[in-house]
């Protein structure tokens, strides 16, 4: 498989978010992604959905100029327009996962006898590396935490 580079993966979903009706498919990938019956959560597809992050970046991105409301040619534009958005932010993720790969692809090339512990710490030291986990991992803290420590954080505000 010939992976892409981040940056070309991310110029994409650029190019993308200002697509005629593409406001429209976020909000239908906002909505299906993100709201649930809670009597069904147990079916939910998680590896399916976009992650609060992602999301976070696609709307990030589209608030950087002014959002295009043009309606879409027909209703399948719009339904086109999420199915690309799935598939660049599978490749995005798919990238952010080359600097890691490729080190520990070399390194069990090279290793033939040699401590795997002390040859794997070499991967650590690029500053690309933690991209992805970081990108991808969840908040560190419970929801009910926000309101305990809410009054706290907002204190000067």
């Amino acid at each position: 498989m010939n992976l892409r580079k981040t940056e070309d993966v991310l110029n994409d979903i650029k190019s993308l978010i200002y697509s005629k009706g593409y406001i429209y498919a976020l909000c239908m990938i906002l909505f299906e992604d993100f709201h649930f019956i809670l009597k069904d959560i147990h079916k939910a597809d998680f590896s399916s959905r976009l992650s609060k992050n992602e999301a976070s970046l696609l709307i990030g991105f589209l608030i950087q100029k002014e959002i295009n409301f043009s309606f879409p040619d027909n209703l399948f534009d719009i339904l086109k327009l999420k199915e690309i958005t799935y598939e660049l932010m599978q490749e995005l993720h798919e990238s952010l996962q080359i600097p890691i790969n490729e080190k520990a692809i070399n390194i069990l090339k090279e290793q033939k006898g040699i401590d795997l512990n002390a040859k794997m710490k070499p991967i650590y030291g690029d500053d690309h590396m933690f991209i992805e986990p970081i990108f991808y991992a969840n908040d560190g803290v419970y929801s009910f935490q926000y309101m305990d420590f809410l009054e706290k954080k907002y204190i000067y505000d």
